[in-house]
């Protein structure tokens, strides 16, 4: 089997093809990833969120072809090196939730709708934790998107409903729970006058989705964008090893799905690449990234306040922390990142940041 590139991909598939040998980091990936206790390997989880028309299923298709059919021409090439990966890397994406599982009739309410979709998601977002059989799963559209309709229809309650309980189950779908149980969010938006365009082209009679309403879709778009900031702050906050490099925007407005597609591509890539050296340092943490929560305290701390801090994470916390066995360690990690947010707004005295309270919250952490 012999590479060629696509016609009229302005190179893209040359991109591409200089990707085929970064694929066995998904085999050193999934052969060392656990869950639980039991030791059980899972698929690597990629979520696509985004607007109607922005290319979600286009760019699926792609990834999915590429990490199916990219090994079998590597074993073609170099066949002692990726003999094992003869017949492709399993991809599974679950049927989308919105317009193929979701009753029809429930569009008559938003919320009904919407909620119905995010449970749906929430259930193949589980099902993809727990895939001992597949090597990628890509969900098209998760959880964290019925969150963001759902803040729409939050603005735009039914009449039985108040905004606040929208809120509330808007928040729900988007909790970080859910956020940090997906390895890459990638959120494709897209113009209201390029969505529009995109829903008319190609259809012998008008079309009558939410592509086709601008006032929505501008709407949408900007519900997209600000939702995103609070994604990537979570992100970076909890999934210490991987950072904000775990989520990506992209406005496909004026781009082809074969270049975002190597956009998507080249970022799995690289959060592979942040796991895989994350697992062979077994997951000790380092001074950086513990700093890294507290990166928001640097303005608002006296500079001997902030060096006092670093002082103590760095001879004190840090060694006691890799000192002990490593569920532990990964139990004090993730109430590192639960406690952040709460410090954030816990420790402030005259709009200055201390460094005690900080390290006495420290303590308790190592204590619990």
């Amino acid at each position: 089997m012999e590479w060629k590139p696509s016609e009229n991909d302005d190179g893209h598939s040359e991109k591409a093809a200089l990707l085929l040998d970064k694929l066995k980091l998904l085999r050193e990936w999934a052969d060392g990833r656990t869950i639980g206790s039991k030791g059980e390997h899972r698929a690597f989880v990629i979520e696509f969120d985004g607007m109607p028309k922005a290319g979600k299923s286009s760019v699926i298709e792609t990834i999915r072809h590429f990490f199916s059919h990219g090994p079998k021409i590597k074993v073609e090439t170099t066949p002692d090196e990726h003999s094992e990966l003869q017949n492709g890397y399993k991809v599974h994406s679950p049927a989308e939730g919105v317009s193929l599982r979701t009753p029809g009739y429930l569009k008559r309410n938003l919320l009904d709708y919407n909620a119905w979709a995010g449970s749906y998601a929430i259930q193949q977002l589980i099902e993809g934790r727990h895939d001992s059989y597949h090597d990628i799963v890509i969900l098209d559209r998760g959880p964290w998107d019925a969150g963001c309709w759902l803040e729409y229809v939050r603005h735009h309650p039914p009449e039985d409903v108040e905004a606040e309980q929208v809120k509330t189950i808007a928040d729900f779908f988007q909790h970080p729970l859910w956020i940090t149980q997906t390895d890459l969010h990638v959120i494709l938006v897209v113009s209201p006058e390029e969505a529009a365009e995109r829903a008319g082209r190609n259809r012998l009679i008008r079309h009558l989705g939410p592509a086709a309403m601008p006032e929505m879709m501008s709407e949408i778009f900007e519900i997209y964008k600000k939702r995103y900031r609070f994604l990537v702050k979570v992100k970076a906050s909890q999934c210490i090893h991987v950072g904000d490099r775990s989520a990506m925007l992209i406005d496909t407005s004026q781009k082809k799905p074969m270049a975002v597609a190597v956009d998507v591509i080249e970022t799995v890539f690289d959060v592979l690449q942040r796991k895989i050296q994350a697992r062979r340092s077994r997951g000790k943490l380092t001074v950086d990234m513990v700093l890294r929560h507290f990166e928001s305290y640097r303005k608002g701390m006296r500079h001997q306040e902030f060096n006092k801090l670093r002082t103590y994470i760095s001879r004190e916390f840090v060694p006691q922390v890799n000192d002990l066995p490593i569920p532990r360690r990964v139990e004090v990690a993730a109430r590192l990142s639960s406690r952040t947010l709460y410090l954030t707004q816990g420790t402030s005295l005259f709009n200055r940041f201390e460094a005690e309270p900080v390290i006495s919250e420290l303590k308790r952490i190592l204590e619990d």
